[in-house]
């Protein structure tokens, strides 16, 4: 009913009460799904009237009726995908292992999207407090997670942000019951805390209230939340539970089997338990004003993008079980359950094209049979065609609920018929109700009837080295992408060629997408993550993202060109299509690059210094990306590739280089990715054919200026015999990357005296690439300026 009613607000163009509609009812990034609907019908209404397409499409825009997928100051970039829970990590530091400060795209949980509640926190806790005291609960355990551990999280399941108020996408809350402050010291018997990491520091103190203390994770003495429990057991005086133990509760479903795993360890031997909740407290606190589950409709992924079908991926999987000894396979994450049946779906998940539901895979090796259980609820096979799809694949659907019963029941018939049985469930990216379902209590011989192989989900390699099917589904989106890209940028430079001419970081935003959306043939989804457009200093801010009503809002103009606080831009974005997925990075100058007067010396000293980054972080980008490497390299080896010359400089920047990225499924996807940061698994990933990762070095001077250049790559395998490896005499492949990304690089702010001829040689050649493949999808008088900029954009340097 809302999405019915807000796509004819939409088209009646009532864009002021579409948008406050919009803003209080759906998430952004699953809001950007109904703008697009909304964009879509106007925008063909007005291109059937009017005698310009280029005049309708401009006013489909000015109506503000495009996209809408702001946010208010929250993102996060590459490397340890958030979107994958990478093995490894410590107790204490949960939300890290979906949000580290080694990623700067943009979180769709923001101030505006907040839970809508009218609540006071105060009394919230305090109704919080009394549920844990009857339950002998000394603290409780929030984290930003819901069931499947997805990057992003829909409204329904932000219940650490309705708690305090913290919209931010990383962090984990504890709310614990006492006799008050404990005497010389801060932490309190009774209070409410929230640890989360440098990104969300001021978002956080500027959001939470009086009762809460933010715990600032890695800075000076914080301890982290599993020496907090610690310290916690040392120093109380409250007695909850008949034999003296403080009970810690937690909500099973939305903590990892790691975590739950790594924090009993941690708190062995100490007078403390865990208590695992039978339901979400916060829910009941929530009540009717909780945003309702998901339940959008599964639609096929069509098989020239899939490149395999159901049946021919579970033969991988059973072959897999097979060599493993597993029983059965229980998947969670929900890219692996998309993958896996061909399915997607949009508005579960903001900016990510799956459903909620769970699957499992059972095999029995005496009768050589199987069967693959879909767990989702009965509004997400509407579609005929997805009912035909898993009916011919021979797939038993239940209900989404079913799978912890269903679980037991497998635990207890093994029980029964004394059968020992291996249940394949990936520690890392599975709930810990999952895995408790299965491990009940030995029986009277001590023996426990269900073996737990923690090991990686067969999936995840299959996911990330892409079939050739997947590879080109790939390429044709990167091609979209490249003639949406040109066309905002044609028609953003010929607007600021215009007198008094300005734009705001959310307009930039909305303009982009709309370009994306406008290409029918694409058809274009929604965003792949939140978009960042940082004007000037705000591109310094790797975790930005702009709203409407923030003080750090800037415009882009040229008014004075002088001013790289106005005419600077990063921009980062990107596109889930029917085909692929896209993510790329570009920083543009549009103003003048040599003050043009005497009284303008600090310009032009601001203006080397950026000159002198920009190459660098180009130098960089080029670096990696002509590498070569033998079979058996993991991402970390790679990452000082792309910073070398900034090192050189003795300058850094912050984040990883390098995520892997889903085909037409998350933007961000493991196990592979590109960092210095290594251990505990991250980064440790061997880099094989077929994956896909981004290229994203940058710089950042905070309050002035950020800079980043982004690619997607592609990993190729060199053929032996191929010239310039003749003889192929080696033992062991070697591999190169190959861009996918489509999109001109600005040569202005190159300082020439730092290129080499050869990296001069691959810039020519890169944009010699991009016209030759973009230029023809720029043939309609509506693209006339967008090639033009492609055709400036992509001439030869002039190395004079």
């Amino acid at each position: 009913l809302t999405r019915a009613l807000l796509g004819w607000i939409t088209f009646l163009g009532m864009s002021s009460v579409a948008k406050s509609f919009a803003r209080i009812t759906t998430p952004r990034c699953a809001r950007a799904a109904l703008w697009s609907r909304g964009w879509r019908q106007l925008s063909s209404k007005q291109q059937a009237t009017s005698t310009s397409n280029s005049v309708a499409r401009s006013s489909t825009y000015t109506y503000g009726l495009g996209w809408r997928n702001t946010r208010s100051g929250t993102s996060f970039h590459p490397n340890e995908p958030r979107c994958v829970r990478l093995r490894g990590g410590s107790v204490g530091t949960q939300m890290s292992t979906t949000a580290t400060s080694d990623t700067t795209h943009t979180s769709p949980a923001t101030v505006n999207d907040t839970p809508q509640h009218t609540k006071d926190e105060s009394n919230a806790l305090n109704r919080l407090r009394a549920i844990m005291s009857s339950h002998d609960v000394s603290a409780l355990i929030i984290p930003s997670e819901e069931p499947h551990l997805s990057e992003y999280a829909p409204l329904a399941y932000r219940r650490r942000a309705f708690i305090s108020a913290f919209t931010g996408s990383a962090g984990t809350a504890l709310v614990n019951v006492g006799d008050g402050v404990s005497e010389g010291t801060e932490q309190g018997e009774d209070g409410a805390y929230l640890w989360t990491d440098g990104r969300y520091f001021l978002e956080a103190s500027m959001q939470l209230s009086s009762d809460w203390v933010l715990q600032k994770n890695g800075v000076g003495d914080t301890p982290t939340l599993e020496r907090f429990l610690r310290d916690l057991v040392g120093r109380s005086t409250a007695t909850h539970t008949d034999n003296n133990v403080l009970r810690i509760g937690l909500d099973p479903m939305v903590h990892s089997t790691k975590f739950v795993h790594d924090l009993q360890t941690s708190l062995q031997g100490l007078n403390m338990e865990l208590y695992f909740c039978d339901t979400n407290w916060i829910d009941d606190i929530w009540g009717l004003d909780r945003p309702p589950l998901p339940s959008s409709p599964f639609r096929i992924h069509p098989p020239q993008y899939a490149g395999l079908n159901i049946s021919e991926k579970v033969s991988i999987l059973l072959e897999s079980m097979h060599t493993n000894g597993a029983n059965l396979l229980v998947l969670s994450a929900l890219d692996d359950v998309a993958w896996l049946f061909n399915l997607r779906a949009s508005g579960d998940v903001p900016c990510c094209p799956v459903g909620v539901s769970y699957a499992t895979l059972a095999a029995e090796e005496d009768t050589g049979t199987h069967q693959l259980t879909l767990y989702c609820e009965d509004t997400k096979i509407v579609d005929a065609d997805v009912e035909r799809q898993l009916r011919d694949a021979n797939v038993r659907i239940r209900p989404y609920d079913s799978i912890v019963p269903d679980l037991q029941h497998y635990a207890a018939l093994s029980l029964e018929t004394n059968q020992q049985k291996v249940v394949w469930m990936d520690s890392a990216t599975t709930n810990y109700a999952l895995t408790r379902a299965v491990t009940p209590p030995a029986n009277g011989n001590n023996k426990r009837p269900i073996t737990i192989l923690d090991k990686q989900c067969p999936i995840a390699p299959l996911k990330a080295c892409k079939n050739p099917a997947e590879l080109a589904g790939m390429k044709q989106a990167h091609y979209y992408d490249g003639a949406a890209m040109a066309n905002f940028a044609g028609w953003l430079t010929n607007q600021l060629t215009q007198p008094n001419f300005r734009i705001s970081e959310v307009e930039l935003d909305h303009r982009l997408t709309g370009f994306r959306a406008a290409q029918k043939s694409a058809k274009f989804s929604e965003v792949s993550f939140g978009t960042i457009a940082g004007v000037g200093s705000n591109g310094a801010i790797i975790h930005y993202g702009a709203a409407e009503d923030s003080t750090l809002l800037q415009y882009l103009t040229v008014d004075d060109p002088e001013d790289m606080n106005s005419n600077m831009l990063l921009l980062d974005s990107g596109g889930q299509y029917e085909c692929g997925t896209t993510d790329v990075t570009r920083t543009f100058h549009f103003g003048h690059l040599a003050p043009s007067s005497a009284s303008s010396q600090q310009h032009s000293t601001d203006y080397q210094t950026i000159r002198n980054c920009y190459t660098n972080v180009l130098r960089g980008h080029i670096a990696l990306t002509t590498l070569i490497f033998p079979t058996n390299t993991p991402g970390c080896a790679m990452d000082i590739l792309a910073r070398q010359y900034l090192w050189a400089d003795c300058r850094d920047y912050g984040h990883g280089t390098g995520h892997g990225v889903g085909a037409s499924l998350n933007v961000h996807e493991g196990p592979q990715g590109i960092s210095k940061k290594m251990g505990g698994g991250l980064n440790t990933e061997y880099i094989r054919e077929g994956m896909i990762l981004s290229n994203e070095p940058g710089f950042y001077e905070d309050g002035r200026f950020g800079i980043r250049i982004e690619n997607l790559l592609v990993v190729c395998k060199i053929d032996p015999m191929s010239e310039g490896n003749e003889g192929g005499t080696n033992s062991v492949d070697f591999f190169r990357f190959e861009p996918l990304t489509l999109i001109p690089i600005q040569t202005d702010l190159i300082n020439m005296n730092l290129m080499t001829p050869k990296e001069l040689d691959w810039l020519d050649e890169y944009h010699a690439t991009v016209w030759n493949k973009i230029s023809p999808l720029l043939q309609d008088d509506t693209d006339r300026l967008g090639l033009q900029w492609l055709k400036d954009a992509c001439k030869p340097i002039n190395r004079h």
